[in-house]
């Protein structure tokens, strides 16, 4: 089966952008496919990163990211008199693909399947009412956009069982159509290194944040800090990923509050593990943020600072030693349980339901029909 992937961010790109489909590309070429991936040549040139063992034999199309649809069709349009592709996914996340989905119908004569990383019109956003306005209005002029390109899609996919409530909502004619595929935690290579618990105890009580910490509610992210630091000899939280610039981070609470950048993925599980708590502020009703997977894998206690009705609630209230604080009553806040946490998250689940392993045969057996 020869399969193109259209996804501006992929390999090397290091953003969560690129995790999925590069992720699936890898599970399609163990399943013998032929694979084709389009991306943006902007990440490859600054990049000293050698192609993965896994994602060898990918046929790459490096797109000029100006004009990135026209530049691609331009190509597919030359390919396309020698190659045929079988299925094509194309990557909703950047949403300028949309615009590819008639194209790709009327000129090359393919029809396509979306993968929505995330919502488009109808994502849930927290900001203020006036940039919340006309950020809306933008969206609905758009709204024919995304109608057009999801009534020619062969498939549309998304990510948490809450975005496919909220289009089967929008959409209802399209809705037979709709499948739902979750995200999992990546591939870490030998799982013998990470099966156990192997629980290590520091001076202090650690704390790990992996991705966004104050992204999606910096209230509260400070708020936290703030309840933190009434005991700072006895806590310290560390946060992996993008450097937030948040001045109170680093002056207010460099204390309790430690920056470790990116490190592999690999190791960022081990730093997850040994660590006493693991947690995530996200205060979204939809989506699940990037990382949740990997928490789970981790199987350290979480606590999740947000509200009980979201998506990210549902899926973590099932484990044991799952904690939680809403995020409209900061106040309330009793943060006794952080001084007697247990060393795991439960100890009665199947980790491998979670994988991202589970989720690209989701995706191969759609596309073998």
């Amino acid at each position: 089966m020869r399969v193109l992937l259209i996804s501006p961010y992929f390999f090397p790109y290091k953003g969560v952008g690129a995790i999925r489909m590069t992720s699936l590309a890898s599970y399609l070429i163990s399943k013998k496919c032929e694979v084709f991936v389009a991306r943006l040549e902007s990440y490859i040139d600054c990049s000293n990163s050698s192609l993965p063992k896994n994602l060898e034999g990918i046929t790459f199309l490096n797109i000029q990211e100006k004009d990135f649809n026209h530049n691609l069709l331009n190509v597919l349009e030359f390919i396309s008199t020698k190659q045929k592709f079988d299925k094509v996914i194309i990557s909703v996340g950047p949403y300028y693909t949309l615009k590819l989905v008639p194209k790709f119908f009327l000129r090359l004569k393919l029809k396509v399947i979306l993968d929505f990383r995330d919502l488009w019109i109808f994502e849930e956003k927290r900001s203020p009412l006036l940039r919340y306005i006309k950020n809306k209005l933008f969206l609905l002029f758009s709204y024919p956009t995304e109608l057009k390109a999801i009534n020619l899609a062969e498939a549309v996919i998304f990510v948490t069982q809450g975005d496919y409530k909220i289009m089967s909502f929008f959409y209802p004619l399209l809705k037979p159509k709709f499948y739902l595929i979750p995200n999992g935690y990546n591939d870490y290579g030998d799982h013998t290194l990470l099966i156990h618990n192997n629980f290590i105890s520091y001076d202090k009580i650690t704390i790990s944040v992996l991705g966004k910490f104050s992204y999606y509610d910096l209230k509260s992210s400070l708020f936290f800090l703030n309840k933190i630091a009434h005991f700072k000899d006895n806590f310290i939280i560390k946060h992996y990923g993008v450097k937030e610039d948040v001045p109170e981070f680093f002056s207010t609470f460099k204390d309790i509050y430690s920056y470790c950048g990116y490190i592999e993925s690999v190791k960022t599980i081990h730093e997850l593990r040994e660590s006493n708590l693991n947690l995530i502020i996200y205060p979204l009703k939809t989506g699940l943020g990037t990382k949740v997977y990997d928490y789970i894998f981790a199987n350290k206690p979480i606590l999740l600072i947000g509200t009980k009705k979201s998506a990210i609630y549902n899926l973590l209230k099932t484990f044991k030693n799952f904690y939680f604080l809403d995020h409209n009553s900061a106040r309330n806040w009793n943060l006794d349980f952080l001084f007697n946490l247990p060393k795991e998250l439960d100890t009665n689940f199947k980790v491998s339901q979670y994988s991202r392993e589970n989720s690209n045969n989701l995706f191969y057996n759609l596309l073998k029909g």
